[in-house]
């Protein structure tokens, strides 16, 4: 082969190269390579004078005309030489490169933008753990924050990728991952051969309400059963001791007298929680002392029975509450003050404001609260004494209806105890 047509040769190849590189959606180039790479074709054309193979320069300079028509550029035709026709198509072929990564990039830039307010995980992933995509969502969901792309799937999603990989169309799991763990489930479904397309729900809030319900009836019926169980053994006591032992029936009646009040009482909370948690409460703008006095009031002679002093101090406050509700959390605070106060000492009730907030706050000289108990005392169920709180009745959820209705009303509760001294709790909620 003759040095020439090895020039001519080696000039058509790294054009059209630089038009495959250019303008193939491959993405194996930056587009500035391919079109450098075109231009250094075209220079080697031009710079041998003299010896322009004309039928050469009208193959490239046709395929580089019919690879920028189907790229949907244009070009512009004269009546100038060949290879000023194919210097002008060249440029064309570079004008039809950027705009096709201009377009590429604004469809990358509304892909993130739509992947970015999905609420779900979005990630396509390979078989060897490479991940191709992955939303802010799924950073979030497999603990990689929000900033960085993830370059390697967790092992969890390898897992599934791998899974999905061995035949099935579509794949659903529940998985826990992550510490603290997390719930997600994940809907796989192959992208090709080794890739697959994973989308996440985050769902520990339902897996954790379905925990909670659990429990809750479990202790319900638990706290249930004794009460019932003292009732049976107490009435049963009674009708074998009443014809030859009446003093002993007085005994037992007096004590099946006491269960069945300590299981209406337990009912009774049982139905205000249950309502809390069915109903939306119905807002309106009122005053919290004259809900509070009322509270007071009412409570009163059961202080004075217990032989405990009862104080107040109200500051004027207007929120946007349901007043039903607060009077509830106020008297579930004052009798628990009460359970767990001394006769000689004193509960002192005040409402007060700062600069956003009313609370409400209820204090206590009773015997406290241990340190490793303060985390939990708004539980469900949860007792610091138990012996003494089911002895005065308590049904263990005064506290954790006092917790809900602060936080349906976009408030929360405080609580602060030294041993030997009192505990003082607070509710608060924002102010009008």
């Amino acid at each position: 082969m003759s040095r020439r047509a090895l020039f001519w040769q080696l000039s058509a190849v790294l054009i059209v190269a630089a038009i495959v590189a250019v303008l193939s959606g491959a993405g194996v180039v930056r587009p500035w390579i391919g079109v450098a790479v075109a231009a250094i074709g075209v220079s080697l054309v031009l710079l041998i004078p003299g010896r322009r193979d004309v039928r050469m320069i009208r193959t490239i300079r046709e395929r580089v005309e019919t690879t920028v028509s189907a790229h949907g550029g244009t070009f512009v035709r004269h009546a100038g030489s060949d290879l000023e026709r194919l210097s002008s198509s060249v440029g064309s072929l570079i004008k039809t490169a950027e705009a096709v990564q201009s377009a590429r990039e604004a469809s990358d830039r509304e892909v993130d933008s739509i992947l970015s307010t999905l609420g779900e995980g979005v990630v396509i992933a390979d078989t060897a753990g490479g991940v191709y995509l992955v939303n802010d969502a799924a950073r979030r969901m497999l603990e990689n924050g929000g900033g960085a792309g993830m370059t390697r799937a967790p092992a969890s999603i390898r897992r599934l990728v791998r899974h999905i990989s061995s035949g099935a169309a579509l794949a659903t799991e529940v998985f826990e991952h992550g510490r603290p763990s997390r719930w997600l489930h994940a809907t796989v479904k192959p992208v090709g051969e080794r890739r697959a397309l994973i989308v996440l729900h985050d769902v520990t809030a339902n897996r954790q309400a379905a925990e909670i319900m659990k429990d809750f009836v479990a202790d319900a019926s638990h706290e249930l059963k004794t009460p019932v169980a003292g009732i049976l053994a107490a009435s049963e006591t009674i009708q074998s001791a009443l014809p030859d032992e009446p003093e002993t029936a007085a005994t037992f009646a007096e004590r099946l007298h006491d269960e069945a009040l300590r299981l209406a009482a337990l009912v009774s909370d049982l139905l205000d929680l249950s309502r809390l948690e069915a109903d939306r409460p119905a807002m309106e703008v009122v005053s919290l002392v004259p809900i509070v006095e009322t509270e007071f009031k009412d409570r009163r002679a059961a202080f004075d029975e217990s032989g405990i002093g009862l104080e107040s101090s109200l500051v004027e406050v207007k929120v946007r509450a349901n007043a039903r509700e607060i009077a509830l959390a106020v008297g579930n605070l004052m009798e628990n003050a009460r359970v767990y106060s001394e006769a000689g000492s004193t509960v002192h009730v005040a409402v007060s404001m700062d600069d956003d907030r009313a609370l409400v706050t209820v204090a206590d000289q009773g015997s406290g609260i241990p340190a490793r108990d303060l985390p939990r005392v708004f539980e469900r169920f949860y007792r610091v004494d138990t012996a003494r709180s089911r002895r005065s009745g308590g049904t263990g959820l005064g506290l954790a209806i006092v917790k809900y209705v602060a936080e349906r009303h976009g408030g929360g509760v405080e609580v602060e105890s030294a041993l030997g001294v009192g505990s003082t709790f607070r509710f608060w909620i924002p102010k009008v």
